[in-house]
């Protein structure tokens, strides 16, 4: 194996207050990116949405959250459950667990 090529756990955790969130990213291209999130009891601000000009596939790979769109509509996730997120959609967090922590791969595209 050639010596750039070094593994890494996804599921490494690194010391996360309660409350945040924190990303890293792991791969970029020319017309998408991706990030690793991890939550820990993070949940957006009541009066913040947020949207984005990319397209978002995330799938929740650990731990219960809750999304809440600006059309009322409200996903309970679990480890496993993934979806796609059309671009400039708001879209809030309104809950993640601490045990687990949250872990995401989200892929965002145009």
């Amino acid at each position: 194996m050639p010596s750039e090529i070094k593994t890494n756990n996804f599921f490494d955790t690194p010391i996360l207050k309660i409350n945040k969130e924190q990303f890293t990213s792991l791969v970029k291209g020319k017309n998408f990116f991706t990030d690793k999130i991890i939550s820990n009891g993070f949940k957006s601000p009541n009066d913040e949405w947020m949207s984005e000009e990319y397209e978002e596939w995330v799938i929740l790979l650990k731990g219960r959250a809750k999304i809440e769109f600006e059309n009322g509509e409200v996903l309970n996730l679990k480890a496993g459950d993934y979806l796609r997120i059309p671009a400039n959609t708001k879209h809030r967090i309104l809950y993640t667990s601490k045990k687990p922590f949250c872990y995401w791969l989200a892929i965002h595209f145009k």
